[in-house]
């Protein structure tokens, strides 16, 4: 790959924090730019390991970054607002699992990923 895709990753718990944030940084095909957590702390530690922004609110990251992918590790109940606004602003999504709530919620999110030509890849 000649470019590295512009990544963010949105929820820095366990799993955000240690796979998807650690793994980003780690990686030589991705360039995080930016991760959404609702504590300071957090995004203080993020901004100081990687140089990315830090957010924290999910609007705002959609708002001002340019984005490829986005990985999610927030509370299940959000994923399905969450991965459908990242694929309407033209991103592709690492959600981690469990993919969502229901499966009509799932059938909801492949169905946007489908009609904006976007993929959803569960971790």
């Amino acid at each position: 790959m000649n470019q590295k895709l512009k990544t963010a990753v949105v929820g820095l718990g366990r799993i955000g924090w240690q796979f998807h944030f650690k793994q980003s940084v780690a990686s030589d095909q991705f360039n995080l730019c930016a991760v959404v957590d609702p504590l300071p702390d957090r995004l203080a530690e993020a901004h100081q390991e990687s140089g990315c922004k830090g957010y924290s609110d999910f609007d705002a990251l959609l708002q001002n970054e340019t984005l490829d992918v986005i990985a999610i590790a927030s509370p299940t109940t959000y994923h399905e607002e969450m991965t459908c606004a990242a694929i309407e602003k033209g991103c592709h999504v690492i959600l981690e699992k469990p993919m969502t709530t229901s499966l009509e919620s799932a059938d909801r999110m492949i169905a946007c990923a489908q009609k904006n030509a976007r993929r959803i890849f569960v971790y």
